[in-house]
């Protein structure tokens, strides 16, 4: 294993369940950020660490944060890009869906659900 691979193996990822349980207690006593977070994440399974430090080490909690996943798909071209549902308050997973020779404009993409320019990527 090289590079990320090494990195991506070496870092401690909190799983699923545990997440949303602190994201709910935390959410709802902290103050929010007015706008929309967006975090990059490869699996809803297991959170990764940044979003860790993000929302609970720095207390940086956004009105509405999104997880945000990027599926490349089989064919070529084409895009689909949805809302998969609310995780818990303040919090849902977007997916977006290309072909393996699309350019993505991940602000269109975004737009399509209501997600406007003026956001803030976190990400590793």
């Amino acid at each position: 294993i090289k590079g990320q691979g090494k990195l991506y193996k070496n870092m401690e990822f909190k799983p699923f369940k545990d997440f949303v349980t602190e994201y709910e207690e935390i959410y709802k006593r902290s103050p929010k950020i007015e706008g929309t977070a967006i975090f990059l994440i490869r699996d809803l399974k297991a959170i990764p660490p940044y979003v860790i430090q993000t929302m609970f080490d720095h207390g940086i909690l956004y009105k509405d944060n999104v997880f945000l996943s990027l599926l490349k798909k089989d064919e070529p071209f084409g895009t689909e890009t949805f809302v998969k549902g609310s995780i818990a308050e303040g919090l849902r997973l977007v997916e977006i869906r290309y072909g393996y020779m699309e350019v993505l404009d991940i602000d269109k993409e975004l737009s399509k659900v209501g997600i406007r320019e003026k956001v803030i990527f976190y990400g590793v």
